[in-house]
C-alpha cells in the first residue's frame, strides 16, 4: 500500500482552474502507477482533496491525496 499527498494529479479533471496540469508530469506519473502494478483505492468523497485556501477567483481545488494497492493487498480488501 502507497499513499498521501503526492503532489500531482493523473489528468486535467482532477483540478479546478489555475495553470494548465504538465503533461510530462502526468504521463511519468501514471507510467511509474503502472511499473508498480499499483491500482487506487477509490473513495467516495469530494474529488478535490487539496485546496490552495484562497477565495473567489484565486480559488485552486486538485485531487492530491491517494492510496494505491498491488494486487495482493487489493485481494485482500
Amino acid at each position: 500500500m502507497v499513499g498521501g499527498d503526492l503532489n500531482i494529479v493523473t489528468d486535467e479533471s482532477e483540478k479546478l482552474v489555475g495553470l494548465h496540469v504538465s503533461q510530462a508530469e502526468v504521463e511519468d506519473f501514471v507510467q511509474y502507477i503502472n511499473s508498480c502494478a499499483l491500482n487506487e483505492i477509490k473513495f467516495s468523497r469530494n474529488c478535490y482533496t487539496w485546496w490552495n485556501g484562497r477565495r473567489e477567483q484565486d480559488c485552486i481545488f486538485k485531487r492530491l491525496d491517494r492510496v494505491f494497492g498491488n494486487n495482493d493487498f487489493m485481494n485482500e480488501l
